[in-house]
């Protein structure tokens, strides 16, 4: 990187499960759902950022929506659709290992 052009550089590392599901109840506070089905999303939702799990709650809704105008409430099912749209985790294990690698081969500090 060039000096001067970016004062801080920031990794955030993926959150664990405890942290996934405040996300994940963070997205659905408007979206009638099981916390159940939440719990178990969780464990299905290893290795995805806080963004793809915002994109996640929405396109659960959207199942549901598409399912029928009257819906009422996400149910399993539409989790289960909308991890199979999403596919997998969109941040690979490799731009992780290149970040970690980064930062431990720069003067970057933690904060």
């Amino acid at each position: 990187m060039r000096p001067g052009r970016i004062d801080r550089a920031l990794f955030l590392g993926l959150p664990d499960s405890q942290s996934r599901l405040e996300i994940l109840k963070i997205h659905t506070k408007k979206v009638p759902h099981d916390r159940k089905d939440l719990e178990e999303l969780v464990a299905k939702t290893e290795g995805f950022s806080g963004a793809d799990l915002a994109s996640l709650c929405g396109t659960a809704s959207l199942m549901a929506l598409r399912e029928s105008l009257d819906a009422t409430k996400v149910e399993k099912r539409h989790w289960e659709l909308a991890l199979s749209v999403h596919g997998p985790p969109k941040t690979s294990r490799v731009s992780l290992e290149s970040c970690d690698r980064f930062a431990s081969s720069s003067d970057l500090t933690s904060i």
